[in-house]
């Protein structure tokens, strides 16, 4: 999306209901749009069914494009972001529940590919330092 804008220009990226899809298609053509839809109903649907709220996102910048899924229910959270870039790919995901926290951080350039499990949820932002602190704080106090 960000190499198709030239300066002065702007991008609206809507979610609406899937009836006023074409309709809406339909006129920002006929307003001289580039109209791009992507179809990500089976997902809502699938998450909807699981009893979870979901919500999209994408920035972008001169330098990359990120884009964010998180579905969200009351015993589980999914987390995901993907940035893109012109040297690198860098996906990060987590699932937090009462339980457990599991994530994955996938580094893909064309030195090669890094996937890491361990720490990550840490690092993919599902853990902050503060968290870390005050959890390493209640370890000390119940040493003690």
């Amino acid at each position: 999306m960000a190499d198709a804008l030239e300066p002065d220009t702007s991008a609206i990226v809507a979610v609406i209901e899937h009836k006023w899809v074409e309709e809406l298609s339909d006129e920002l053509a006929e307003a001289g749009a580039d109209v791009v839809t992507a179809a990500i109903a089976a997902d809502i649907a699938e998450q909807l069914v699981a009893g979870r709220d979901v919500s999209y996102s994408a920035v972008t910048d001169d330098d990359s494009l990120t884009t964010s899924r998180l579905p969200t229910g009351e015993d589980e959270i999914q987390a995901s972001a993907t940035t893109f870039t012109d040297e690198s790919i860098e996906h990060k995901a987590a699932v937090v529940t009462e339980e457990s926290i599991t994530a994955k951080h996938v580094v893909i350039t064309a030195e090669g590919v890094t996937v890491t499990d361990d720490a990550v949820a840490y690092a993919a932002g599902a853990l902050t330092d503060e968290d870390v602190e005050e959890a390493s704080e209640g370890d000390e106090q119940a040493e003690a």
